[in-house]
């Protein structure tokens, strides 16, 4: 179990240096993702935290490998929903500026948005 456990850290960890590595290089050489090229950066930046979650309360429990892979991906649409929902109310809402100073608080960081 123990090992599985850190195997599952492994892979999560990887994907998402892989995630943080593609925002770099597109902030740094002005590089314009597709739009299956932003969603695999987000897959692995935005989803570590629930995935890791998910992938070790399964394991711990002993859960059918199958399972998990459902989990994941259901965590997988709503990391992906939040961020996306986050980046229309930094644009959009009257009550979110306030609260980050700035409109587009992460467009204006220059980060990279479906927007």
């Amino acid at each position: 179990m123990y090992t599985r456990l850190l195997q599952n850290f492994i892979e999560e960890f990887t994907n998402e240096f892989i995630g943080l590595n593609f925002e770099i290089d597109w902030h740094s050489n002005r590089f314009i993702p597709s739009e299956k090229t932003y969603f695999q950066c987000l897959f692995g930046k935005v989803t570590f935290y629930m995935r890791i979650g998910v992938r070790s309360v399964c394991t711990l429990y002993n859960r059918d490998p199958e399972l998990t892979n459902t989990l994941c991906k259901i965590v997988d649409r709503l990391t992906i929903l939040f961020q996306l929902t986050n980046d229309m109310l930094s644009i959009s809402s009257s009550e979110y500026h306030p609260q980050k100073g700035i409109i587009g608080d992460d467009i204006h960081e220059g980060k990279k948005s479906l927007l």
